[in-house]
């Protein structure tokens, strides 16, 4: 009775969609199959042929070390494996010699030889039987298929080579010239278009996904809200990623969906920081450089950079081009510190060199702190007053500010119109929560019905437990939806609360927390900044929007002689 020879079979393909889409793991197991049959081997373990759909050296290959494994295990069996077979050459791998040369050392550590259906692959020989000695040497031992076996391995290396200069050198420069390459990202879809006669592909926007990627740049650059109400509000709209299909282990059987999911704060920043939402690609192969896309994106590149709140920065240069940095809040300009002790430190200016004066606080010998704005630059005499008359006078001055006539029409104009409109955008993401609430009770009533037929306790308490998590999602959107919703008596309350404001400019001067914040706002008050006797005088210039109170008075005892802090002696 013939010995039965136990053999492994190997096919592979070099991506997953190679082997969903059926391209060749079926016609290298027909091929294996066949040749088996014809040697007379028997595929083990129970006529099984593996299927491989990986790319990669052998190390990065878990069905190639199942194999390994398999074949360590069977040594010391009565079914020992004798050969490991393949299709050809290319599937096998197409890493050259070096990877093949490897896998010949991986499996004749047990004792196992590589097989092909081409039979390139011949049977290894020893040149001494032919001196008929019973002893032999390493070196005389070898198959006389060697060099054309590596010649094919070579051969497939090559192919591997040129197949990815096919295919990833015109994509780099697809990238380069500003044209997208791959899957679109949320919020798009792809488009291919014409250019020069050659198909090319952009993205463009998908309005079913676009709507939650702009609600969420605009909460994080309105920076109101912290990362987990963002996503609150996201999610209360009906936020869900991409679903896609899940496959078997060999990538060859659709066994579900993943995706699917809810924005997490964890998601939030790698989302906010993609390029392509603000029409721009930056990655590796454009150097990590950022340049225009041939596409618009979805926000504008202003609010890309309040959302990143500095971590990333792009800017338009003058010629055009794109400069990126990295975060600007740790390594760009530092903000001055607001000192609250000295509120118009910055905002003073002295009358002699016209340069904003310091304020600093000396101690007498009482031990009492004596505060004052002063000026000494440019080699001019100390110039100082005390701070709590320069403190007194502008803020008397900034209390009789009021905003002409004509602006306050406008701006109660302009106001109504700006509200309106957010009512508008507001009403779009209401809808979005009312559909998301329907979708919820939906889902719970199935759920329910699905109680009701449930056999065991098991069943009934893994279903319970969908209930409270649809519950809380449904409570949730409701909750949202309803702090959206806009009524009549909130732009009335809000135009209300902005005429309040205007009939008190100096409470836009409270909470001041930086320079140049303080800075930012007198600006809006004055064309320019003021000196103490201006201040006290009344004659600063105010900008177009403000004039001065009929009510204010000038001192015109502190006119005639101002109080100032002087050094007796002079240099």
């Amino acid at each position: 009775m013939a010995e039965t020879i136990y053999v492994i079979g190997y096919a592979r393909v070099s991506t997953p969609k190679q082997a969903q889409t059926g391209e060749s793991l079926e016609n290298q197991e027909e091929q294996i199959r066949r040749f088996c049959k014809k040697k007379g081997y028997t595929l083990f373990p129970q006529d099984k042929v593996f299927r491989e759909p990986y790319t990669g050296s052998t190390v990065f290959r878990p069905v190639y070390r199942e194999i390994l494994e398999l074949i360590k295990q069977q040594t010391k069996s009565k079914q020992r494996i004798k050969y490991l077979i393949f299709w050809d050459f290319d599937r096998l791998t197409r890493g050259g010699t070096v990877d093949y040369d490897q896998i010949w050392k991986d499996v004749s550590e047990y004792g196992v030889e590589l097989r092909d259906t081409t039979e390139i692959i011949q049977e290894q020989v020893d040149l001494m039987d032919e001196f008929g000695f019973d002893f032999s040497y390493p070196w005389a031992k070898g198959r006389i298929s060697e060099e054309a076996e590596r010649s094919k391995a070579e051969d497939a290396r090559k192919l591997k080579k040129k197949i990815l200069q096919t295919l990833i050198l015109p994509e780099i420069r697809l990238t380069l010239d500003g044209y997208h390459v791959g899957r679109p990202d949320y919020g798009f879809r792809n488009k291919k278009i014409f250019v020069e006669n050659k198909k090319k592909c952009i993205q463009e926007r998908f309005e079913a996904e676009a709507i939650y990627i702009e609600r969420m740049y605009q909460l994080r650059a309105e920076n109101v809200l912290s990362d987990q109400e963002i996503c609150d509000d996201i999610n209360s709209i009906g936020y869900k990623s991409q679903t896609q299909n899940q496959w078997s282990k060999d990538k060859t059987r659709i066994i579900g969906q993943r995706g699917g999911n809810i924005l997490t704060p964890k998601q939030l920043p790698e989302m906010i920081k993609r390029f392509t939402y603000c029409g721009v690609i930056c990655e590796k192969w454009t150097r990590y450089q950022p340049i225009k896309a041939k596409f618009n994106g979805l926000v504008s590149i202003d609010t890309w950079n309040k959302a990143n709140r500095g971590r990333f920065f792009l800017e338009e240069n003058d010629d055009g081009s794109l400069s990126l940095t990295e975060d600007v809040s740790i390594h760009g300009k530092k903000r001055k510190k607001y000192n609250p002790d000295f509120p118009f430190k910055g905002v003073l200016m002295c009358e002699i060199c016209g340069e904003p004066m310091k304020a600093s606080a000396s101690t007498g010998k009482s031990g009492e702190k004596f505060g004052a704005y002063h000026c000494e630059r440019k080699k001019h005499k100390r110039n100082a007053f005390k701070q709590k008359e320069v403190e007194k006078a502008y803020r008397y001055f900034i209390s009789n500010i009021r905003f002409t006539d004509k602006f306050l029409k406008i701006f109660e104009k302009s106001i109504f119109l700006q509200f309106r409109r957010k009512e508008g955008e507001l009403s779009e993401y209401t809808a979005k929560a009312n559909t998301n609430v329907a979708e919820f009770e939906i889902e719970k009533t199935a759920l329910i019905r699905s109680f009701t037929v449930a056999v065991s306790d098991e069943m009934r308490k893994g279903v319970e437990e969908q209930l409270i998590k649809v519950q809380r999602q449904i409570d949730q959107a409701k909750s949202y939806r309803n702090k959206m919703e806009l009524k009549e008596m909130d732009i009335t309350n809000f135009i209300q609360w902005c005429k309040n404001i205007m009939e008190h400019p100096e409470k836009i001067v409270e909470d001041i927390r930086s320079e140049q914040e303080l800075l930012h706002i007198y600006s809006l008050f004055f064309v320019d900044l003021p000196t103490y006797t201006q201040i006290v005088s009344g004659t600063p210039k105010l900008s177009l929007v403000f004039k001065l109170s009929e009510d204010f008075k000038v001192n015109k005892s502190v006119l005639v002689a101002l109080r100032r802090i002087e050094l007796r002696l002079l240099p």
